[in-house]
């Protein structure tokens, strides 16, 4: 029980010199791990009735803390945060191993605990953010500095994370760019043979590619037309990396009966443990390698062809959509909302954490879904009710 008591002390005054008595209040109390301290000088009593209540509040709610555990560093906090890695992917764990490196660990680390604010979070938002810092990057600083702030929330050695509601600056997402069936057979015309089933699977199941390239032949299953997905790689400085997909969501993927002849030509004399697509000269397919050569040479091979053709008539040339591999993910979205997937099972082909994430990031396939389900009710209550059921009074009182 802390208790407050009167004590006195001399102050100079610098006018007169005299040495003068100047009353004091002190408060006297055990802290969390039962130890006496003291806290003074308070001015008046009043002040110090005030501090005594906050502290004892705060031990009863559970949110006290010690003096010496306010003075510890954030460094070590940032370091056991970083060192986890259950169920992350490698390419995270690299990831935010070096965004730690250089927006965290300089600026934090030896910050004391009890002298962080989130008025100091947000100007180090601001400052790496002025910096060039990419708006990406500023979010996932700030979600390290959160979550080693938490830890020592958890910890008890403070009572309430600084960085929590931080200011941060808004990511503006890039369009997504679909392709129609049409503009996906056209560009697996036009690249390499050995990636035209490649390209069906990207576009039509909605892998990532780094999915795909893990892919092994005992994970396809003819019979169902199904691709179990449960790994995934990544170039991580310049080495492939094998880890869980992205998640940790491991899933089945149904691909179409158009793509049975060419996937089971695909694995054909492979053993169960083979890769189902490989490199030219074996191995994973890299994304760093296989964008900038095969996938680059089929788009400008089709605008060689469409500019050619189009000289040939004399219409004006419209070039393919400038796409990246990742759009083909997207356009198995849109094609298959377009051929009346839901919500759910597009979570599953996609391995997304959530239905909701589903449908915030592929919102805009979604937009006229209002206004279809309006004509769709429409159309069944006047089947049902009929056309006139809802009338307004006035026609009622003229058909009278």
């Amino acid at each position: 029980m802390a208790t407050i008591v009167e004590y006195s002390v001399n102050k100079v005054d610098k006018k007169t010199l005299e040495l003068k008595k100047v009353k004091r209040w002190r408060v006297r109390y055990r802290t969390k791990d039962g130890r006496s301290a003291s806290k003074g000088s308070f001015e008046t009593k009043t002040a110090a009735e005030a501090w005594e209540r906050k502290q004892s509040q705060a031990k009863a709610d559970g949110t006290a803390t010690l003096p010496s555990d306010l003075k510890l560093p954030l460094g070590p906090f940032i370091e056991a945060h970083v060192a986890r890695t259950i169920r992350l992917s490698p390419s995270t764990i690299a990831n935010r191993r070096a965004i730690a490196k250089t927006w965290v660990f300089h600026d934090w680390s030896e910050k004391k605990l009890g002298t962080i604010t989130r008025a100091d979070v947000n100007t180090w938002i601001e400052r790496i953010t002025v910096e060039n810092a990419k708006p990406s990057t500023v979010q996932k600083a700030h979600g390290i500095l959160l979550a080693s702030l938490q830890r020592a929330v958890d910890s008890g050695a403070i009572a309430v994370n600084p960085a929590a509601g931080a200011t941060l600056p808004r990511i503006e997402g890039r369009e997504h760019r679909y392709l129609t069936h049409e503009q996906v057979l056209e560009l697996a015309n036009a690249i390499d043979p050995r990636s035209k089933t490649l390209i069906g699977v990207l576009a039509y199941c909605g892998l990532r590619f780094g999915e795909l390239s893990a892919l092994r032949v005992e994970r396809v299953d003819l019979g169902t037309r199904r691709l179990r997905i449960t790994r995934s790689v990544t170039s991580v400085n310049g080495r492939m990396e094998e880890g869980p997909p992205k998640f940790g969501k491991v899933r089945t993927v149904h691909y179409p009966e158009m793509f049975d002849a060419m996937i089971r030509e695909q694995i054909e004399g492979k053993a169960q443990s083979e890769l189902v697509f490989s490199a030219p000269r074996g191995g994973l397919v890299r994304l760093d390698d296989w964008r900038p050569r095969t996938f680059a040479d089929a788009k400008a091979k089709i605008n060689a062809a469409r500019l050619e053709a189009a000289e040939l008539v004399g219409f004006s040339f419209e070039p393919f959509p400038d796409i990246t591999p990742h759009d083909l993910r997207h356009t198995a979205v849109s094609l298959s909302v377009s051929a009346g997937a839901n919500i759910k099972a597009l979570q599953v082909m996609l391995g997304h954490s959530s239905a909701s994430m589903t449908l915030d990031v592929y919102a805009d396939l979604f937009s006229e879904d209002e206004e279809n389900v309006a004509k769709a009710l429409n159309a069944q209550a006047t089947k049902r009710v009929g056309t006139g059921a809802w009338e307004t009074a006035s026609s009622l009182e003229l058909s009278r």
